[in-house]
């Protein structure tokens, strides 16, 4: 974690490049940090696509980028390139308020969301319904039917539950395939920026991006990776930021505009954007990928960077792969505004050329990963052998 003033948060709600400082404790995280000179493609292999405006095909996407920068010529922000169209599981072309096709016909829609922020509770849950989302009722975060989960409330239902004080959630995956990545860190939301595909995006006052999302086929499962307490002690980490991201699918459901948060009375809002559609098990690991970098991105020892670093990548080769674990480890650099990033980039690329697949090796570089960062080789193995088994033993 690098040193400095402590700033006050500074974010704006369009993705225009502008940039985004997120202040924690006395350490700066900046997002348009110098340049990125070398940007490494990551190979998921899956094929994944934006929902923009028009009638949609199918075309592969690029290998997703770390994002974040700008061109050295133009001052642009640098971004994956996206696919304007897409044609949904069953081979039909549709316009984009016609995709997510449910099995009686209706058509969930995230468009101008936005426009709901000042709406009433009832008003909103109306407004949800219909564009075919399923909500359920909230007293301050929390369901208060019983198997809400299943429960799909009428129309003439809905003023009957949707009253003054209460909140409004929306219901997560199933057939819908609707997701939520929750950023609860400040850190996580400036690796997401650099990791995860532009999409929707919604959150409250005081966290205005933490909330990213997607339309998944197949639905991923809910996963959720926080720090220890040891560690978040360790880190001074503030309350509620020690976890760092979670994917919330199946079985959740998230809090949503208009609601007011029940502890410092925050509203939350949309931002306007349309969803993007991706494959589950992509974005499961464009998840982990975001953990990963945030725990280094915490953990990083002030005068030890680069070895630090170097070492992290070399402990997660064997665990996501070279190409992963190269991009995992320069988000982590971006993240922290590390002023000689590519210099470490250099660093690392080289100690992962030569590096040669030894068990002895590998034992002596998790340990002094360890010996810098006490507690992170464990985050680390956890989190990874979880997703192997959620995957069926595949890397």
């Amino acid at each position: 974690m690098t040193s400095g003033i402590e700033n006050e948060p500074r974010t704006r709600d369009e993705r225009g490049g502008a940039e985004r400082s997120h202040a924690y404790k006395a350490k700066t995280f900046d997002t348009a940090p110098a340049p990125l000179r070398h940007l490494i493609a990551t190979d998921l292999g899956a094929s994944c696509t934006i929902l923009d405006a028009g009638v949609c095909e199918l075309r592969a996407r690029a290998p997703p980028q770390v994002r974040g920068g700008r061109d050295a010529l133009t001052s642009r922000p640098l971004r994956t390139p996206r696919a304007v169209t897409q044609i949904d599981p069953f081979g039909k072309e549709f316009p984009l308020k016609g995709y997510n096709l449910q099995p009686d016909g209706t058509t969930p829609s995230f468009i101008h969301l936005d426009e709901i922020n000042t709406k009433s509770v009832l008003e909103a849950a109306l407004d949800y319904q219909g564009r075919g989302l399923t909500v359920t009722p909230l007293r301050g975060k929390r369901p208060i039917l019983g198997r809400w989960q299943e429960r799909i409330l009428s129309e003439a239902e809905l003023p009957r539950y949707f009253v003054d004080e209460r909140n409004v959630g929306i219901v997560l995956g199933g057939l819908a395939g609707i997701v939520d990545v929750d950023l609860d860190n400040p850190v996580a939301v400036a690796v997401a920026d650099l990791l995860l595909p532009d999409t929707l995006e919604s959150g409250r006052a005081m966290s205005p991006r933490s909330h990213r999302w997607y339309i998944c086929e197949p639905t991923p499962r809910s996963k959720a990776y926080s720090l220890t307490k040891r560690m978040a002690d360790r880190l001074m980490v503030e309350s509620g930021e020690g976890a760092l991201v979670e994917l919330r699918s199946t079985g959740r459901q998230t809090a949503i505009a208009p609601s007011v948060h029940p502890v410092d009375g925050d509203h939350y809002i949309w931002h306007s954007g349309e969803v993007y559609k991706i494959d589950g098990q992509e974005l499961t690991e464009l998840v982990l990928d975001v953990a990963l970098a945030t725990l280094l991105a915490l953990n990083v020892p002030l005068g030890s960077r680069q070895h630090f670093i170097v070492h992290a990548a070399g402990h997660l080769i064997r665990l996501v792969g070279r190409d992963r674990a190269k991009t995992i480890v320069e988000a982590t650099s971006v993240a922290i505004d590390d002023e000689e990033h590519d210099e470490r980039m250099w660093a690392v690329r080289s100690s992962l050329r030569d590096l040669v697949d030894d068990l002895t090796i590998e034992a002596a570089v998790a340990a002094e990963v360890e010996r810098l960062a006490p507690g992170v080789t464990d985050r680390i193995s956890r989190w990874c052998a979880r997703d192997r088994r959620d995957q069926g033993g595949a890397r």
